[in-house]
């Protein structure tokens, strides 16, 4: 989506092929994603650019500033939290931009969902992605670990793709 030429209207883009930019939360191999605590939004980390080649996203304290229009997709895993949810907030404006969807793990047994959510942002703007849940979890409330030698771990990513 991006405002029509008149700047008067939004109009739907159409996105295609492989993002222009892909961002994550990695860690070391074996380590948990961290603890999600309950009651409010939470920042989830964002740490690695995996793919920017024309360097159309930066990335700085867990928040991304594209330097185009674009489209977001992302993800974020939970585990045994309950009830949870995550959304893009623009930092700059400070409000939401966009709202990911409601997914459920049970806190009783040993499972993890991922929630997914995609929004327009704009040129300049940071944004961070926030994720809220019902039940606080200690050290891999925000994903488990695989723990699979030589491969690191990636919990929360958000694809980019330019639309100007």
């Amino acid at each position: 989506m991006r405002m029509n030429s008149g700047a008067t209207a939004p109009e739907w883009v159409s996105i295609t092929g492989a993002p222009d930019a892909v961002l994550e939360d990695q860690k070391a191999s074996a380590t948990e994603g961290g603890t999600f605590t309950s009651g409010a939004w939470r920042t989830r980390d964002l740490n690695t650019e995996v793919r920017d080649p024309s360097s159309l996203v930066s990335i700085a304290a867990n928040e991304f500033t594209p330097t185009v229009a674009g489209w977001v997709d992302w993800s974020s895993p939970a585990s045994n939290v309950g009830q949870h949810k995550t959304r893009l907030f623009n930092v700059t404006d400070t409000t939401v931009a966009g709202v990911g969807s409601s997914e459920q793990c049970s806190s009783s047994a040993d499972t993890s969902t991922r929630s997914f959510g995609g929004a327009p942002v704009v040129a300049g703007k940071a944004y961070r992605i926030e994720h809220q849940c019902s039940n606080t979890i200690a050290t891999l409330g925000f994903g488990r670990a695989s723990g699979f030698a030589s491969t690191v771990e990636v919990y929360t990513r958000v694809q980019f793709w330019r639309t100007a």
